[in-house]
């Protein structure tokens, strides 16, 4: 009985303290109170109670603005998911150097097998090398526009002119991964490492890798995901989803770089919100927690 006394009394308590704060509000502040809990009630009952009666998620997005779908993005891009306790440097302490992951679980071990592709041309083969030097690794560069030169030959790299794409036009320097993965015989190897750096060219290819299952084969993967291109909202909006997928798929971003080198330019949004994303390039690593070791 005394319990239940003491109960009633603190449940008494708590309406009158809740009464008194009700009454001691302006009318505006109080009508403000009741519409916010009557909109998260809305939304917890479509979203978590009920999600499937009237919820479409891709339908939300796509009534959204353009500047608005921008800023879920970048704020999408420039966060991590899995934490790496201990990373490495490869590469140039600034632009074209990467973060390589060196948890046990992840860290390439002998014989490892390395993968770079894309924009080397004028650039140094620094990342490259590094792998090679740091963990032992047969590493392959890729890259079109690349010249075999004394300047570019390292005997711990081995460089092809391959361009990395779906080869609709018939030409035999343009080559899937998993027929690149072929001629090369690495059919049934893990590729510990694979850098894409193609120049705004990175949407198309990995939504192909993604829809025929090439990434599954890939422990850490390395994007130079491009944004300055004045992309549409639809155009966003499909990236967005590209990027789903890959989470979808077991890559989770453990280290995430702003690319200073890239301006951000879009026709439309406000030039106050342009100020705040700070770049048009973001550097992003990834883990595929299928292939912990």
């Amino acid at each position: 009985m005394i319990g239940i006394e003491r109960k009633a009394s603190s449940m008494a308590g708590l309406v009158s303290s809740l009464h008194r704060t009700i009454m001691g509000m302006k009318f505006w502040s109080f009508i403000g109170v009741v519409a916010a809990m009557i909109w998260l009630l809305y939304w917890f009952n479509r979203t978590v109670l009920n999600p499937s009666h009237g919820f479409d998620p891709v339908k939300e997005l796509e009534q959204l603005k353009e500047a608005e779908v921008l800023e879920i993005y970048h704020s999408y891009l420039d966060n991590i998911e899995l934490p790496c306790d201990r990373m490495l440097r490869a590469g140039p302490p600034a632009d074209e150097g990467w973060e390589i992951c060196d948890d046990e679980r992840f860290r390439p071990v002998k014989p490892c097998l390395a993968y770079s592709f894309g924009s080397h041309w004028g650039k140094s083969f620094q990342f490259d090398q590094d792998i090679a030097r740091l963990y032992n690794c047969e590493v392959f560069s890729f890259d079109p526009t690349m010249k075999q030169d004394k300047e570019v030959k390292a005997k711990s790299v081995q460089y092809f002119d391959y361009a990395l794409g779906n080869n609709l036009g018939g030409s035999s320097r343009v080559m899937t991964l998993t027929e690149i993965r072929h001629s090369l015989h690495h059919d049934e190897r893990t590729i510990d490492i694979m850098r894409l750096d193609l120049n705004g060219k990175e949407w198309k290819e990995i939504r192909y890798m993604i829809q025929h299952g090439e990434l599954h084969h890939v422990r850490q993967l390395f994007v130079e995901y491009n944004t300055d291109m004045n992309p549409s909202a639809g155009e966003l909006l499909k990236r967005l989803y590209t990027l789903k997928a890959i989470d979808d798929a077991g890559f989770k971003r453990f280290h995430v770089r702003a690319n200073q080198e890239c301006t951000l330019f879009m026709n439309g949004i406000p030039e106050e919100m342009l100020k705040n994303l700070d770049t048009g390039c973001y550097e992003v690593h990834y883990l595929n927690i299928h292939l912990e070791q």
